[in-house]
């Protein structure tokens, strides 16, 4: 089973380095420096979770990998920001208890609260560049933060931005708005991800390993987005067009030690091989991988690349996976239906979406159970005469072959009727043979259900805390004859099969 928001992994922090600037402290690794919490960043976090090698790859990879590489420069190379002397790369510095404490102010956009007293270290620089980034971790208050188009006024001993974000050290990193996240206080004006993993820290490469998620810009991104992000700055609604929080790996079977890569080049390949990249933001130009400025971070020039040093990596080696899905966000069932993705339940309906409102039909549903269940493949036989030209033939027999489902036509019971929908009344009987509920907490549950053949398994269902009823917020009916949703489908099976 795959899991995005629940896996807990080290992810490397910070040390001070013996070429940092005395008034600036450094980034390292490892250890804990100024009480920054080695090894439990975003802990159980979908940023600091390895891809399994079995992941999807999305129904359309071949045709946004090729868009990629014909829309980008360098036939869509990752190329990297912030090598050689490259004005592009990302300035990283460390808070003490020393370091004095800001109330920054925005010029445009509305930044967190955080940033109202923020420790920023004396002889701090944001980016050469138009963006005007730098990250600021300040392990004394337990977070980290990005500030954008930053702008210090000696004169007034004063920092302005343009935006910025902040993210808690000991929370999953997602977004306080983003389904799953566990603090209300991560936000800001990045559109989903933090300074954590906006570029690839110097330390973590020298160490030989990286072991999170990273963010990459292309030069066209989709005007949609997807888990885990809260918006896009893209142009084009093409479906090849990829949606910014769309993940991107190296594929599995590629030997990156065939490739004839540097070594720290390889090391950063690794890391996108085992955790892949997220589409975060339009670039204008090419794919684009940002490093730590351990320049300007007052470091010195720590790196051996160049932009180029990854274009042994091409379109070819690239694919992208399922890991959300665009026309949930923000719905009723978004968690229910990612719940059921993080589990190998379902891939959705094609390209990046579930289709929530979508009728489920009972060889769907018969696909949904054997694989929530993880029921093995059936055995010889055919059961029923009606499911030869079904592709979830081996999924309705397997479901007959637990006794989860007896037909569609008692009492003869030969036919499945694969593409008839399913009721509510009929999802009860399945769901309690399936987890074996025996408790009807004493009947009468639902005021519409006296008549149903269905009954005992609604009120069973209910007792169990798998249905709330149809009617909230009073949930006094079940609606037994009321046809199932794929949304509804994906919180029936969240709650019966993954919940507690």
């Amino acid at each position: 089973m795959r899991t995005y928001l629940m896996l807990a992994v080290a992810m490397m922090l910070f040390a001070t380095s013996a070429a940092a600037a005395p008034a600036i402290a450094a980034p390292a690794a490892f250890d804990d420096v100024s009480g920054v919490p080695s090894g439990d960043l975003f802990p159980s976090s979908y940023w600091t979770t390895p891809l399994p090698g079995d992941v999807p790859a999305h129904p359309l990879s071949d045709e946004i990998i090729d868009f990629i590489v014909a829309d980008n420069d360098l036939n869509g190379c990752i190329t990297l920001a912030g090598g050689e002397g490259n004005k592009w790369g990302l300035p990283i510095f460390t808070a003490d208890a020393a370091t004095p404490i800001y109330n920054v102010q925005s010029r445009k956009w509305d930044i967190p609260p955080e940033f109202s007293s923020l420790r920023i270290p004396k002889g701090s620089t944001a980016a050469d560049n138009s963006d005007g980034q730098m990250v600021v971790y300040d392990p004394i208050a337990g977070y980290v933060v990005e500030l954008s188009k930053a702008e210090y006024d000696a004169a007034t001993d004063s920092w302005t931005v343009s935006g910025g974000s902040v993210a808690y050290l000991d929370s999953n990193g997602l977004y306080g708005q983003v389904v799953g996240s566990d603090e209300t206080r991560n936000g800001g004006s990045f559109r989903g991800y933090s300074g954590a993993v906006a570029a690839v820290h110097y330390d973590e490469v020298a160490a030989g390993e990286i072991q999170r998620v990273h963010m990459i810009s292309v030069n066209t991104a989709n005007v949609g987005h997807i888990f885990p992000f809260t918006g896009s700055d893209g142009d084009l609604s093409t479906p090849e067009a990829p949606l910014q929080g769309a993940r991107i790996r190296i594929k599995q079977g590629v030997n990156l030690e065939a490739l004839g890569l540097s070594s720290q080049a390889l090391v950063i390949a690794r890391g996108l091989q085992e955790y892949g990249m997220v589409v975060s933001d339009s670039s204008g130009g090419g794919v684009v991988l940002t490093l730590e400025d351990t320049g300007r971070s007052g470091r010195g020039d720590l790196w051996d690349l160049d932009r180029e040093s990854l274009c042994a990596i091409t379109g070819d080696h690239l694919e992208v996976v399922t890991t959300g899905f665009e026309d949930i966000f923000e719905t009723t069932f978004e968690a229910d239906a990612l719940t059921l993705l993080d589990q190998d339940v379902t891939h959705g309906c094609g390209g990046w979406d579930y289709c929530p409102d979508e009728p489920i039909t009972r060889g769907q549903m018969a696909a949904f159970l054997t694989r929530a269940m993880d029921l093995p493949a059936p055995g010889p036989g055919n059961r029923f005469v009606d499911d030869d030209n079904s592709i979830f033939e081996a999924d309705i027999e397997s479901l007959a072959e637990a006794k989860i489902t007896l037909g569609c036509n008692p009492p003869v019971n030969d036919r499945f009727c694969p593409t008839a929908t399913v009721t509510r009344g009929q999802m009860a009987a399945f769901l309690v043979r399936a987890r074996g509920y025996t408790d009807d907490g004493g009947g009468g549950l639902f005021t519409d259900d006296d008549n149903s053949i269905f009954e005992s398994d609604i009120d069973k269902l209910g007792t169990a805390g798998v249905t709330k009823g149809c009617n909230p917020p009073v949930n006094d009916v079940f609606c037994p004859g009321g046809r199932v949703t794929r949304g509804q489908m994906a919180a029936f099976i969240s709650r019966a099969f993954f919940s507690g």
